[in-house]
């Protein structure tokens, strides 16, 4: 761009003298003729100056004109290159490139190409941006504008030219090695098409070490060193890529490739053959032990023939797990050599132990393996007994590893073998996993796998077959394994869908006999969904149904519906737990303890207890509650003494299960149904509601009392010899002199706990309680007794709970969990004692997981001993 001079604004300044007053006319021979020979010479020079500015203005036009030119060429260019914004993009054919949305996408340039295109278009475009500087030349007319210009655009033409070639290479650069990529690509997947024709091979191979070559060239010219390292990185992905494809299925033909082409691979040959070994082995391995298991299963439950004897297959066990050593290696407290033996058995038969120096062959292993087994044969068999021989052969053989490993077997393997039960004795092999910080935790884990099920058969066939390695060995174990756990899921997914048809098919048709709607018992025998179990229970209760009333039915659960709720909440594990409707049903016929009403609803409890762990942990709080509304409405088959028949109280054994039980249930369903929160509802306060009016305390006192005065029928037998420091005289004396009911003794067992439990806590405290229960009131007091058998042992027991000058028992604080035992009540038990009052509700419905079981309480002190 020229550049045009400016000087400036000019600045006029004022006079600094003061204007005259007066006009001066000058008087001087000049001011005549002088001034006017002086006017016509300053009149010559102003028009010497005029032309000369006339000439500036001139150049300064010429150079603004060049200017302009090249501003226009310079915006032409700027187009040509990076694209016009006020353009669309053209396709080849001449139409708007559309962009995703549908919408013309902008005109990028030149620079806007890619690949191969910027080298085609790279002659055009040079030669539009000479046609549009020749196009500004031409538009201006003056020489010396024209030569101002053609200096200044050549240089830049100079530079654009330059830029566009440099873009233009690197494009054709680009996309000659994509050419040469894909080009590659396709002769490697024609190379890879057809493995058993060496003609096509020998083709694809040849062009794809020209694709690399070329591509080579491309990148870094024609250097030989290069090129020699390309085709030799070229002939190496071939091999790779074939031996790729074949091992997938034919690993062991793939090794043969490698070894026949170990040159080409140079450093990767080791660690290719690696992997095809172990692909091998992992092939054959999974294999012969998915062959292994299926025999096994096919062979169940008949006697396998051509076994090997339990010592040949502990000595393959034992070539798995422990390893051909050659060299002696010191381990724990002993150098060991072969098989991990301490000892060395020679072909005469002597037996030598193993030192540092000691080195064995193959054969030297055999030797002592075999002697080895053979003796720890004979000490398993030493230590079990006659149990060895109702063992299977791979059960003994594991034995056998684990005393061979052990030096002889763990005493809790020993008594579980001598159950007989397989399952004990491989769990008991398994917790042997974690001795020595879990060291040989997968060797217990296999040797427990072989004792039982078809696991452990098809790994005895594993261990039996010679052509294994120890790798194979593994990998056949695995699958086996593999195999054993997925029939397991679906033999455990189709039981419990068995079981939920069942349930489901069952629930109904005790619905339907609650209705009065009978089931005909062809219905019931032809139904597919019930097992032969289920069907015999549902037609034996629908016997015991139709000979009853359905409305007396629907008003009561049965007296076994307690017993059979806490068995339907018991944890998995518990051995009361009932999982099975069937179990229900059973107890629903006749002569059973549950009316069809009570199969129902503990069918829905099931149910619940199923479905999520809120809803157990809702029927758990329930059965905290009922326990706690049996304890203040019965006290059937409570014990008044360890050793004494348990209490009878049919009276409230019917309050609780023939109308407190339905009446709460009854409140519990249309609480829930309603909407609202089960856990407001199933509060201490609502259980106490819910009782009143279905038995007294007096009337409940009153049977106590009655039933605590039944003689007793158990026999006794002469008095025990007294504890160490108490008088024998005096202790016959006291058991002698023992409380009646209805004037028979009680019993002298029981008679011994009760005088047992007062000596052994001769607190103030507790002779009082002792003196306010039955026993006081029958005349009998605590201090005597205790001062009859010592006299001090009182002031030597130490105080439990209320110092002697405390009058009233304080209820301790958090419902009584976690804090030191309360004394032992006396009272209670005969219903004689001080008046009971309620345990405090808890504040909010306790967690899940959690019962809350209420019990009767002293002044609000829990017992957590049993009653006196």
């Amino acid at each position: 761009m020229a550049d045009v001079p400016y000087s400036g604004v000019p600045q006029v300044s004022p006079l600094a003298t003061p204007s005259d007053d007066y006009q001066r006319v000058q008087t001087n021979p000049n001011q005549f003729g002088g001034a006017i020979a002086a006017g016509e010479e300053r009149a010559g020079q102003g028009l010497v100056q005029t032309g000369t500015n006339l000439f500036d203005i001139a150049q300064f036009h010429g150079q603004v004109n060049v200017d302009d030119q090249i501003n226009h060429t310079i915006s032409a260019w700027d187009k040509i290159q990076h694209g016009d914004p006020n353009k669309p993009a053209v396709g080849p054919d001449g139409n708007p490139v559309l962009g995703p949305d549908g919408k013309p996408q902008p005109d990028l340039g030149y620079n806007g190409l890619q690949g191969r295109a910027l080298a085609d278009q790279r002659d055009a475009t040079l030669k539009a941006f000479e046609d549009v500087r020749q196009q500004g030349r031409d538009n201006l007319t003056s020489p010396a504008q024209q030569l101002q210009y053609d200096e200044q655009t050549r240089r830049l033409l100079s530079l654009r030219t330059q830029e566009i070639g440099e873009r233009a290479d690197a494009g054709w650069r680009n996309w000659a090695a994509k050419v040469n990529e894909e080009g590659a690509a396709h002769s490697k997947d024609g190379f890879l098409s057809d493995l058993n024709d060496p003609e096509n091979m020998a083709h694809n191979a040849k062009d794809y070490i020209n694709f690399k070559v070329q591509q080579a060239q491309t990148q870094f010219g024609d250097d030989p060193t290069i090129k020699a390292q390309t085709i030799a990185d070229a002939k190496r992905d071939l091999v790779k890529a074939q031996i790729e494809q074949i091992q997938v299925n034919e690993p062991a033909k793939a090794k043969s490739i490698a070894d026949s082409n170990r040159t080409i691979l140079g450093p990767e040959y080791g660690p290719t053959t690696e992997r095809l070994i172990a692909r091998a082995d992992q092939q054959t391995g999974t294999t012969e032990g998915r062959q292994a298991y299926f025999e096994a299963g096919q062979a169940k439950g008949q006697q396998m023939m051509g076994a090997q004897a339990p010592t040949d297959t502990a000595r393959s066990l034992l070539r798995n797990f422990e390893s051909f050593r050659p060299q002696a290696y010191w381990d724990v407290n002993h150098y060991r050599a072969g098989y991990g033996s301490d000892t060395v058995t020679n072909p005469d038969g002597t037996v030598v132990p193993v030192t540092k120096d000691t080195v064995v062959t193959q054969a030297d292993a055999e030797r002592d393996l075999q002697r080895r087994t053979a003796e720890t044969t004979q000490q398993v068999q030493g230590q079990i007994g006659p149990a060895w021989n109702s063992m299977t052969p791979q059960a003994q053989a594991s034995l056998v590893s684990v005393a061979y490993n052990y030096g002889q077997l763990p005493q809790s393997v020993v008594t579980a073998a001598q159950t007989g039960d397989a399952n004990k004795l491989s769990q008991a092999v398994l917790d042997l996993g974690t001795d020595n910080g879990g060291v040989n935790a997968d060797r217990r884990r296999l040797e427990s796998e072989m004792i039982s099920g078809l696991k452990g058969d098809a790994y005895r066939t594993i261990l039996n077959n010679p052509k294994l390695n120890t790798n194979q060995q593994n990998y056949a174990f695995e699958e086996i394994r593999r195999l054993d756990t997925a029939a397991e899921y679906a033999t455990n997914a189709n039981a419990t869908a068995v079981k939920q048809a069942n349930d489901r098919a069952a629930n109904g048709y005790v619905s339907q006999m609650l209705k009065g709607q009978m089931p005909s018992t062809d219905q019931i025998a032809n139904d597919p969904n019930l097992t032969w179990e289920t069907r015999r229970a549902l037609g034996e209760a629908a016997l015991k149904q139709s000979g009853s009333d359905v409305q007396a039915n629907e008003q009561t659960y049965g007296p076994g519906f307690w017993s059979a709720y806490k068995a339907v909440s018991a944890p998995a594990g518990d051995p009361n737990r009932i999982a099975d409707l069937t179990q229900l049903l059973q107890r629903a016929g006749p002569g059973g303890d549950l009316t069809l009403a009570g199969v129902e609803k503990l069918g829905q409890v099931m149910q619940q207890n199923q479905k999520s762990v809120s809803d157990q942990s809702v029927n758990t709080t329930k059965i905290g509650l009922l326990n706690y509304a049996k304890s203040k409405l019965s006290f059937d088959q409570e014990m008044l003494f360890p050793g004494m028949k348990p209490l009878s109280d049919p009276a409230g054994a019917q309050a609780f299960n023939a109308t407190f039980v339905p009446k709460f249930e009854a409140a519990y369903d249309q609480w829930v149904k309603a909407g609202k929160n089960p856990w407001e509802f199933l509060t201490k306060d609502n259980v106490d509601k819910l009782m009143q009016g279905i038995r007294s305390p007096s009337e409940m006192a009153a049977a106590r009392i009655a039933a605590t005065s039944e003689p007793t029928e158990i026999p006794e037998g002469p008095p025990p010899p007294p504890p160490e420091g108490i008088n024998p005289a005096a202790w016959n004396g006291v058991l002698a002199d023992r409380p009646k009911a209805n004037g028979a003794p009680y019993p002298l067992d029981a008679w011994i706990k009760v005088v047992e439990m007062l000596r052994k806590d001769p607190s103030p405290r507790n002779i009082k309680l002792f003196d306010e229960s039955q026993f006081g009131r029958a005349g009998f007091r605590g201090a005597e007794i205790l001062g009859k058998l010592g006299g001090n042992q009182m002031a030597q027991a130490p105080e439990r709970s209320a110092p002697p000058e405390a009058t009233k028992e304080e209820p301790p604080k958090g419902g009584g969990r976690g804090l030191t035992k309360p004394p032992l009540e006396w009272g209670t038990t005969g219903g004689i004692g001080p008046a009971e009052t309620p345990t405090p509700a808890p504040a909010q419905p306790e967690p899940p997981g959690v019962s809350y079981r209420p019990q009767r309480t002293r002044a609000g002190v829990v017992p957590e001993e049993p009653q006196w």
